[in-house]
């Protein structure tokens, strides 16, 4: 296997990942290691395998406030880690060159939340967060985490409750220790917390892998996979092999022989762990208490300048040869083995919990301080029973007379307490380093790993490949909804899956005339209920004038009831639907059925949601500020935009409003799929997984193939030049005002092209007539055709003498215009949704040119003139851009083979949620 190695930017990760390395590597795996420049000389030092494992350096990028060359934790105090995850964070585009070129069959990381969405965008590579903590932390800490208010609020008896079905009452914390929990809120790199970070990358992995063995935290392992529904593996302790490295080279052999086998206390707190002076004091005055030599390991505590400095006063004479603290690094597993240390008082730092278990017979006292090691210390001493706990008081403090209460428990050849311990440590020790038990671990994680790749994608997928998916469409009561849902219908019913589509009775016509596999859509006719206001047999928005298209959401709730018996009796795969935002509430109620929303509208547009009460008092500059992290400054709305944004918050369906209904659906479904393609809106889609925090899938545009047939209108086209005709064309929903009606069509006449115009009779009038300007239709003649009907627009798109389409950039019309025309492409959009489809095409594919408007969101007929001429006037250097541009991205969409992979791997994915 072809593994790829990115650990946290810390030694306590970057070794255990090491670690885990050589064992890989040691079986003829190949192993990429990426790591700071500066942590290079260490880890080089570390490699048992050089053939097998290359390193990949990395130059962390400076980000203000971290000093300068600062790559690991070893550089930076605690507080300015968040920085240093900020410019990990900034990795990213390093580290996708990186994983493109390679294409490894698996990441292994642990703070690179992102990296999972990475290897799902480059394709065919799993991601495995491999844990290097206790696994009762993340049962605790990330599984049951509440929000911030709710745990601003909580007492300490409510914080360390553990989350239900937590497999212990004795490995938790106490109520002293309760507010420690805070840590997981802060900020640990640029816009993300530390629960956040971790929560992610569990969440979104492929699999979790835990340096644990099932004999001691299996309990723990299991509840993990019961709660993230995805397997934890287990890759035992993975100590590496002790070096028998001399330790005169430390100074430190004479030392400790001038003593007592078995009578030294060692105590050492790890490269991170800083005491306070205060707590230092009380440690060193702890061990002088024991009577017992020591040897102390530790870094200068905070606010001095050395460990000397901060000594108590003649504490150095008083102890003169019989202590022995350095700051300094030291090969801790060789002092452990050594035959004066008796005793190791430890930080139960999870690396420093496994040596002590495994390789050395010293009795043990744990003196934890974050979180993760008072887990690791109750683990020891509770599950284990294998050490002594100092004890502390509600400060989370302990003093001097504690440390030597606990050394002395276990150090006193009388203890009973002491016999206890050194028995089960001896009964630990003995499994742990028996024969075959670590070895085991690695062959059976390479096993899983392998299961991955190949049972997973092979014998899971193809228990479900032959076998047919049953899916149910249930879109929203608009021909702007039904015919792509019916689009997508035929291409699933092409590939043999089965269709039961619902629809208004007074759809059924017209959607019959587009099923093309009558064998495997069926329709379900709905009789859609009358509500008070509602004309009589209106069953669609085309029946329906727009204000009383909330009636119709009404009509449409009150379908609950039919479409819940209609789905208990057909048990899905899945449902697709859109506006209907309580089908996931109603999948769950049933059990058994996926829930997809199918999103119709360019995912940019929902990458902001804003509460009413913030809406109505921010400013147009507030509310058109794109949200944090966005990916684009171009695709945006401008200021005179954003208060069109309040139509999100009217009432669209009795008690409900539309910001409501749609961000409903989007959080609980299981799901969300995009009508769309990752080489255009790849950035909008993964932003949008990153918000929702769950997989955004792609269908592709799902554009029907063109019928080429003759229509009523060829003849009148065919009067006029190759090229030259401007069609408009505003889809079925959108109906302008009569002034910007008039606006509309004294521009096209400004243009002296001929134009065809496809609109609805403006507000406020009867008919199309009785709207236009006084003598303009005298004065255009047969030169402008304005029609209010349904037109074949794409049939119309693809005739030779059309040469510009004016569109309100509607979605489908985008993919249309995008794919199966040549035209010139002037952009005129007015909700919202068209506005985001419009800084799409404008900005970032850059294939027309938008109608400029003033602060009142109003086009000129100058300002439509002048767009049409911009891109239709053959010397228009704009013109040529967006022409070169258009045949690019057509060329690329309409190339052979790429809607329908798009589909063959939507099924891929569809099956995948099932598995």
């Amino acid at each position: 296997m072809e593994i790829v190695m990115f650990p946290w930017l810390a030694y306590g990760h970057l070794i255990p990942f090491m670690n885990l390395s050589n064992e890989l590597a040691k079986r003829g795996h190949k192993i990429s290691f990426l790591l700071p420049k500066t942590a290079e000389t260490r880890l080089q030092k570390l490699i048992f395998y050089p053939s097998l494992i290359n390193f990949h350096k990395l130059t962390i990028p400076h980000v203000d406030g971290l000093p300068y060359g600062a790559e690991t934790t070893a550089d930076v105090p605690g507080p300015l880690e968040s920085l240093l995850a900020t410019a990990f964070d900034e990795l990213y585009d390093e580290i996708k060159c990186f994983l493109q070129n390679l294409k490894p069959h698996f990441v292994f990381f642990d703070f690179a939340y992102w990296i999972p969405d990475l290897a799902l965008e480059i394709g065919g590579i799993k991601t495995l967060f491999y844990r290097v903590v206790c696994p009762a932390v993340s049962s605790v800490s990330v599984i049951r985490s509440p929000d911030k208010a709710i745990f601003m609020a909580s007492t300490a008896a409510e914080l360390v409750k553990p989350p239900p079905g937590y497999p212990s009452t004795t490995v938790v914390l106490r109520e002293s220790e309760a507010k420690l929990l805070s840590f997981v809120f802060h900020e640990y790199g640029n816009g993300v917390t530390f629960y956040e970070r971790i929560k992610k990358g569990m969440t979104r992995c492929d699999a979790i892998a835990m340096k644990t063995c099932r004999e001691i935290e299996g309990n723990f392992c299991t509840y993990i996979s019961t709660q993230f529904e995805k397997p934890v593996l287990y890759t035992g302790p993975v100590i590496s092999e002790p070096k028998n490295e001399p330790l005169e080279e430390h100074g430190l052999t004479n030392w400790l022989e001038k003593f007592e086998p078995g009578s030294v206390v060692f105590c050492a707190f790890g490269s991170q762990m800083i005491l306070e002076k205060t707590q230092f004091q009380e440690l060193v005055l702890g061990f002088e208490l024991t009577e017992l030599p020591f040897l102390l390991v530790v870094k200068t505590p905070e606010g001095t300048n050395s460990v000397e400095e901060a000594l108590p006063e003649g504490f150095k004479e008083r102890v003169q040869e019989k202590g022995l603290i350095l700051d300094c690094w030291v090969p801790q597993l060789e002092i452990l083995r050594h035959k004066s240390v008796g005793c190791f008082v430890t930080h139960c730092g999870y690396g420093s919990m496994w040596e002590s278990l495994a390789l050395c017979d010293c009795q043990l006292v744990l003196l934890p301080r974050p979180i993760d090691h008072i887990f690791n210390a109750r683990l020891m001493e509770k599950q284990l029973k294998v050490g002594i706990e100092v004890e502390k008081d509600e400060n989370d403090m302990f003093t001097k007379e504690n440390l030597c209460k606990a050394v002395k428990c276990v150090m006193d050849k009388d203890s009973q307490i002491g016999c206890v311990v050194k028995e089960n440590h001896k009964k630990w020790k003995e499994l742990l380093s028996s024969p075959g038990f670590m070895s085991n671990y690695i062959d059976n994680f390479i096993q899983d790993l392998n299961e991955l790749l190949v049972e997973n994608t092979i014998q899971n997928m193809a228990k479900f490949i032959e076998s047919k998916l049953e899916i149910v469409m249930f879109p929203w009561l608009a021909f702007g909804h039904l015919i792509p849902f019916m689009n997508l219908s035929n291409e699933l019913a092409k590939r043999g899956h089965n269709i039961t589509f619902l629809l208004p009775q007074n759809a059924e016509t017209r959607l019959q005339k587009l099923n093309l596999y009558p064998n495997l859509i069926k329709f379900h006719k709905l009789t859609i209920p009358h509500v008070d206001g509602l004309p009589y047999g209106a069953e669609t928005t085309a029946d329906v004038p727009g204000p009383m298209e909330t009636l119709l959401a009404t009509a449409f709730d009150e379908l609950y009831d039919e479409i819940k018996s209609i789905l208990q009796n057909l048990k899905p795969h899945f449902v697709f639907f859109d506006f209907a935002y309580w089908i996931p509430d109603l999948a769950k109620e049933i059990g058994g059925i996926k829930t997809l929303i199918y999103l119709l509208i360019s995912p940019a547009a929902l990458c902001k949601s804003t509460d009413k009460a913030t809406f109505m008092t921010s400013t147009a500059a507030e509310l058109a500020k794109p949200p944090p992290g966005y990916p684009s400054t171009t695709v945006v709305l401008h200021e005179s935009e954003a208060k069109l944004l309040s139509f999100v918050y009217q009432e669209y369906g009795k008690g409900v409003t539309f910001q409501e209904r749609l961000d409903k659906a989007l959080r609980q479904c299981d799901v969300i799929a995009a009508k769309t393609c990752r080489e255009i809106e790849g950035i909008f889609c993964e932003y949008l997984a990153n918000l929702l925090e769950k997989p955004v899938i792609y269908v592709g545009p799902v554009i029907p193939e063109p019928k080429k047939e003759q229509h009523e209108l060829s003849n009148w086209l065919e009067k006029f030049e190759p090229g030259s005709v401007v069609f408009c064309a505003f889809g079925s929903q959108m109906i302008l005002e009569k002034t910007q009606f008039q606006e509309l069509v004294l521009g096209f006449e400004l243009t002296e092209l001929p134009f065809l115009l496809v609109v609805k009779p403006p507000q406020g009038t009867n008919s199309v007539e009785e709207a236009l300007p006084e003598g303009f239709k005298q004065r255009i003649q047969e030169k402008g055709l304005i029609l209010d009907c349904w037109v074949p627009q794409l049939e119309i798109l693809r005739h030779k003498s059309v040469g510009c389409f004016v569109t309100h950039c509607g979605y489908g019309s985008m993919w249309e215009s995008l794919v199966l025309c040549d035209c010139q492409l002037v952009l005129l959009p007015r909700p919202i949704d068209h506005i985001f489809t419009a800084r799409l095409m404008g900005q970032h594919l850059k294939v027309g040119v938008e109608v400029e408007k003033d602060e009142n969101d109003m086009f000129t007929k100058e300002n439509l003139c002048k767009a049409v001429k911009c891109v239709m006037d053959k010397d228009s250097q704009i013109g040529c851009v967006v022409k070169e541009n258009h045949k690019k991205w057509k060329k690329l969409l309409s190339s052979p083979g790429f809607m329908s992979n798009y589909i063959d791997n939507f099924i891929q994915d569809l099956h995948g949620l099932v598995v």
